[in-house]
């Protein structure tokens, strides 16, 4: 992208020499400095974290609690509330079990993955008051605050929209309210204060860590131990990995992140809109106008299915998802392509994009 700072060039991702990936709300590459990390643990630490009182053990609890801090300033939580999960599914079931008895608010637009989980772990859920405007956002019009569990998007997989979670949460002030932050975490600057949640989850491969670790946040006043619900035993180069991300973002800037990367997204939806036989999703059409974007625009192009357009693609040399979107079964939305993006993708990206979308 532009301008870009060092720490975020194209060149400090080696797995992106060769490629142009616009498929990063899937798949966030790794950093050479994240990888050095993780080499690093690999060869010096040898033990599971506070599981005996040898230096290899004790090594790697200070290393997880200096990430459990990385991770907690980051989001603008304390160190004690922020807990490390070994799946979004098993931050659903801690939250079910904590509010249990509770009906869970829902949108059935919303990341397939997490909507099972809510479905398999309460009892009671509710897909009436959640849903979303043709904006790309929540249609806070229809919002019901049922005094429940409410689990709300902060930006959207597919659409890119990013919904005004400030704005739910005022809306629904009886209710325990969980924001999924899965693709907003490494796109704008997020505090759970200011937002007003009760809780909170992101995966590490979201912000450009190793897969393999969730992290959870609740607020300190529920009082949830550790212990009850922690993995026995924490995956400590995973967790040495996210914060080696999150430090990265932090040298470049939260603001800075949100500032180019919306540049570069609204570049994207019209150089697309320029094309004829390409139609944006009019929820991520409509971001565009708003003259704010996440990176994230998902379109249709004629005479195509959305698996066709990312073979193409694919041949090309240019990465995106394509008709494999996490979704309820039966969605519209199923057969569209996404592209996502970061700061270290560039307006040239868009370019060769457009050569080939043009040439079919």
């Amino acid at each position: 992208m532009k301008g870009a700072e060092p720490v975020l060039e194209r060149t400090a991702y080696p797995a992106l020499k060769d490629v142009v990936h616009l498929d990063v709300a899937a798949a966030f590459p790794l950093h050479e400095r994240v990888i050095q990390r993780v080499v690093d643990d690999m060869k010096t630490h040898v033990g599971t974290p506070g599981k005996a009182a040898y230096a290899g053990s004790l090594e790697a609890y200070t290393c997880v609690e200096a990430a459990r801090s990385t991770i907690a300033s980051f989001v603008g939580a304390d160190s004690d509330e922020i807990y490390f999960m070994s799946s979004t599914r098993h931050c659903i079931e801690v939250i079910a079990t904590l509010w249990s008895g509770q009906t869970a608010q829902y949108c059935t637009d919303d990341h397939s993955g997490v909507n099972r989980a809510i479905n398999d772990y309460f009892a009671i859920t509710d897909t009436s008051s959640l849903r979303y405007a043709m904006s790309g956002e929540y249609d806070y019009d229809t919002v019901r605050d049922t005094g429940g569990v409410v689990v709300a998007n902060y930006i959207h997989h597919i659409f890119g929209s990013e919904n005004d979670i400030e704005h739910l949460r005022r809306q629904m002030k009886n209710s325990r309210f969980v924001v999924d932050a899965s693709q907003a975490i490494a796109r704008e600057p997020i505090n759970v204060h200011q937002l007003g949640c009760d809780g909170l989850f992101f995966s590490s491969q979201k912000v450009g860590g190793l897969a393999g670790t969730t992290v959870l946040y609740i607020a300190k006043k529920y009082q949830v131990s550790r212990s009850h619900v922690e993995p026995n035993t924490l995956p400590v180069v995973v967790i040495e990995s996210l914060a080696a991300a999150i430090n990265i973002l932090q040298e470049y800037g939260m603001l800075a992140v949100s500032r180019d990367l919306s540049l570069w997204h609204n570049q994207l939806v019209l150089k697309l809109l320029s094309l004829r036989s390409v139609n944006l999703l009019e929820q991520s059409a409509e971001s565009q106008e708003r003259c704010r974007g996440s990176g994230i625009v998902s379109f249709r192009v004629n005479g195509y299915t959305a698996t066709d357009v990312m073979m193409i693609l694919a041949d090309n040399d240019i990465q995106v998802r394509g008709g494999d979107h996490c979704v309820m079964a039966g969605s519209d939305i199923q057969d569209s392509v996404r592209i996502s993006g970061h700061v270290f993708s560039t307006y040239q990206d868009i370019e060769q994009l457009l050569r080939v979308l043009q040439s079919m």
